[in-house]
């Protein structure tokens, strides 16, 4: 079973891979969106291990268990951050599976279509846990240079656009 410790440096060695990704395979897209995406699993799995000393196997375990609605759950994340790691869970499975959850009715070449504008949102949204980490954890986390040109105008801590 992996540990606390295992799972961040597999989140952090993630984001060293999106930044490679980002710089060298123009519009990979939805490759981009899937690594952001489980470097936010790793974190989850890591507060998790940390909180609880548990390992989900399952993506709908580790919902649960960041679950802040659930007012008896002890690893729940605070509100922003696990509507951002849901976020991501969705714009990865719209990547991965081609599919769009939110509005199966939406024409179906729009559905998969994974841009620039899926990416800057995944950005944002790991962005919210990788502050929720410091926060609570007192990590701080290496800022990365993303080529996102829908990035560009935030005022991000640990993404900027090249």
């Amino acid at each position: 079973m992996a540990n606390y410790d295992a799972h961040l440096n597999q989140a952090v060695k993630n984001i060293g891979i999106l930044e490679k990704v980002n710089s060298g395979i123009a519009e990979s897209w939805d490759w981009q969106v899937t690594i952001v995406f489980y470097s936010s699993l790793h974190l989850a799995n890591a507060h998790i291990a940390k909180t609880i000393n548990e390992h989900y196997r399952t993506h709908a375990k580790v919902s649960e268990a960041l679950n802040p609605y659930v007012t008896t759950n002890p690893s729940k994340f605070e509100e922003d951050a696990y509507l951002a790691y849901l976020s991501l869970q969705n714009l990865s499975r719209r990547s991965r599976y081609l599919c769009n959850d939110k509005d199966p009715k939406q024409n179906p070449e729009a559905a998969h279509f994974t841009s620039d504008k899926q990416l800057a949102k995944a950005i944002r949204d790991l962005e919210m846990i990788l502050i929720y980490f410091n926060k609570i954890y007192g990590i701080t986390f290496n800022p990365s240079v993303i080529n996102c040109p829908r990035i560009k105008a935030d005022k991000l801590k640990y993404f900027s656009a090249s």
